[in-house]
């Protein structure tokens, strides 16, 4: 998958809000994770450090 970094979520997700948004990025993805990912199953979304978030199966 696309690899996309924190201000690209950010701009999708948060587009209307100015200023900073210390950990919201990370937040929405760690509730996303949970939502999408049942316990003791494989994880579909990734961190890819220094980079950003990719959805992989």
């Amino acid at each position: 998958g696309q690899v996309l970094n924190r201000e690209q979520i950010e701009s999708h997700l948060y587009a209307e809000l100015d200023g900073p948004l210390s950990n919201a990025v990370d937040s929405a993805i760690c509730s996303l994770r949970r939502k999408v990912c049942p316990p003791g199953s494989a994880p579909l979304i990734h961190t890819r450090r220094g980079l950003g978030y990719v959805l992989e199966p």
